[in-house]
């Protein structure tokens, strides 16, 4: 018999070796899975995992995890990668019209800049020829001709600071930065160094983690680090690990190291996003000096029209930036999408696209549910891999269902930087790649002590939440916090109570994130 779990839920299920290699849906959670061949399949036991505990006010403790054998499984992990993997080609068209984005990209803030130029210039030329205004008036006429004079002076100089001020406003405290190292996590690290290899990706000086649920991979040091041949860090989410088996991440990370793939589109990709994500963050972020305005100007004055001018004109250029770019960016997503195909399967990442759906809607409602509690009674759970397993596993079906519905519903926009789940999947249908990996067994095994590294970032989020540092005693461990919380969460009396007024706040609270700008994970 074949024995596997559900990527979904982790139903396991024992089935004859007639139905290897098939696809099927699962009765629990309505997960599309791939049943493994035989000489693939992961046993139950190994991938044994503790299920989310059941909404009640009396939370069972969790069976004990059987031990893996590290040895033999890292022997399963790393024998798994077999075949070929072909890489996708690109072409010098490719390249060619990356290089005219890019130009574009940078004659952006060389036209804000420009623009600045002009209002000082303005300035300067009023100030120089239009002194002779002085003179045409004696008395309050002249104090007035003065004020007239003098006013561009002050106006134009308060507009040139506030058009600047992104350039030097203060940005929140960075989070502290998480890493993980050969010696601490040697599996992951030797399995992050094989897809670097198959897929021809530089190998990351570092790996970090944290808490969003993403997978990413950029230059350590910024723009500099461009200049320094590979060097290059991958950042995981603990979040992202926790809900995908290990085939599924291992596509994660060779979509992520596919576009880094080829060293000039690596470049030119960077810089194009980079540029991109300035725009955004200048327009919608707010920085000290927004919180300073706010609190000493009442209404509309002219510092705040000055703000909404200069985030007005930044929008502007932001959108010819995302309309210019968006088709190259889109391409350079189906692109590494082939390096994710060819090395996990075009049914893999089927799988994958659908789960982090899943996994996104539940991250968001944790999110919120996890923020609502802080703020109004500050208790704060140790784990927030744990309480999204237990967020994911209370979904109503009716929620699922509308979550599935949701990626039907998807059309790509001229805006987008990424194509939309249905055109992605019906790429990878296409493609009918069968991969050159299969193992099937859960991603938190890569790591040493996953657990203990989920609780540290949540520790991490929290105290660059408050701006102070926490300690574990500090935090309410995850079972304790959904005993104490979850009558304030749920409303809970009874269950049939529960469930109905459950469905009807994740209703609620769904309707808003579905479609949402940022809600859904990109890889």
């Amino acid at each position: 018999m074949i024995e596997f779990r559900c990527s979904g839920c982790q139903t396991a299920f024992s089935i004859s070796p007639d139905k290897q290699g098939k696809k099927a849906k699962c009765p629990k959670c309505g997960e599309i899975m791939q049943i493994p061949r035989l000489e693939t399949a992961v046993p139950v036991s190994t991938a044994a995992v503790a299920a989310p505990p059941q909404a009640s006010v009396k939370t069972p403790e969790p069976k004990a995890k059987p031990t893996l054998d590290p040895t033999l499984h890292r022997a399963a992990v790393m024998g798994s990668f077999q075949g070929t993997f072909e890489r996708p080609k690109t072409g010098f068209l490719y390249l060619l019209s990356a290089l005219g984005v890019a130009i574009v990209m940078v004659a952006l803030p060389v036209i804000y800049f420009a623009f600045i130029a002009l209002v000082a210039y303005a300035v300067y030329y009023h100030l120089v020829h239009h002194i002779g205004m002085l003179g045409w008036a004696r008395g309050q006429g002249a104090i007035v001709l003065f004020v007239l004079y003098i006013a561009p002076l002050f106006i134009g100089g308060a507009g040139i600071f506030f058009m600047l001020r992104p350039l030097f406003a203060k940005r929140s405290r960075p989070m502290k930065i998480r890493s993980v190292t050969q010696e601490s996590d040697p599996l992951l690290y030797d399995f992050v160094i094989k897809i670097c290899q198959l897929v021809g990706a530089p190998i990351p000086k570092r790996i970090d983690i944290d808490d969003r649920l993403n997978a990413s991979a950029g230059f350590r040091s910024g723009i500099w680090s461009m200049f320094r041949g590979n060097d290059l860090v991958l950042r995981i989410g603990v979040p992202l690990v926790a809900g995908l088996s290990t085939r599924q991440f291992a596509g994660v990370l060779a979509h992520e190291f596919g576009h880094f793939s080829q060293g000039a589109g690596m470049r030119l990709s960077y810089l194009i996003r980079s540029i991109s994500d300035w725009f955004a963050q200048v327009v919608y972020q707010q920085d000290d000096w927004d919180d300073w305005l706010n609190d000493k100007s009442d209404g509309v004055d002219m510092a705040r029209l000055f703000v909404r001018f200069t985030r007005g004109l930044l929008w502007v250029l932001m959108q010819i930036g995302q309309l210019s770019a968006g088709f190259l960016l889109r391409q350079m997503e189906y692109h590494a999408d082939q390096y994710e195909i060819r090395l996990a399967g075009s049914d893999a990442f089927q799988q994958t696209t659908s789960r982090m759906r899943m996994l996104a809607a539940a991250y968001d409602l944790t999110i919120q549910m996890l923020m609502s509690v802080l703020l109004r009674a500050g208790g704060m759970v140790d784990d927030l891999t744990a309480f999204l397993k237990f967020q994911l596993h209370h979904l109503p079906d009716e929620i699922k269902q509308q979550i599935r519905d949701s990626g039907e519903l998807e059309r790509t926009s001229f805006f987008d930087s990424h194509p939309c789940d249905r055109d992605r999947i019906a790429a990878a249908v296409a493609a009918d790649a069968p991969g050159v990996f299969h193992y099937d067994g859960l991603a938190v095994e890569l790591f040493t002590d996953f657990q203990q590294l989920s609780k540290d970032v949540t520790r991490d989020r929290y105290s660059h939440l408050i701006n102070h540092d926490l300690q574990p005693s500090d935090l309410m461990p995850y079972r304790e916090f959904v005993e104490k919380y979850e009558l304030d969460i749920f409303g809970k009396h009874t269950e049939e109570n529960l469930k109905k007024t459950r469905i009807r706040e994740v209703q609620h609270d769904f309707s808003n994130l579905v479609g949402r700008p940022g809600s859904k994970p990109k890889r």
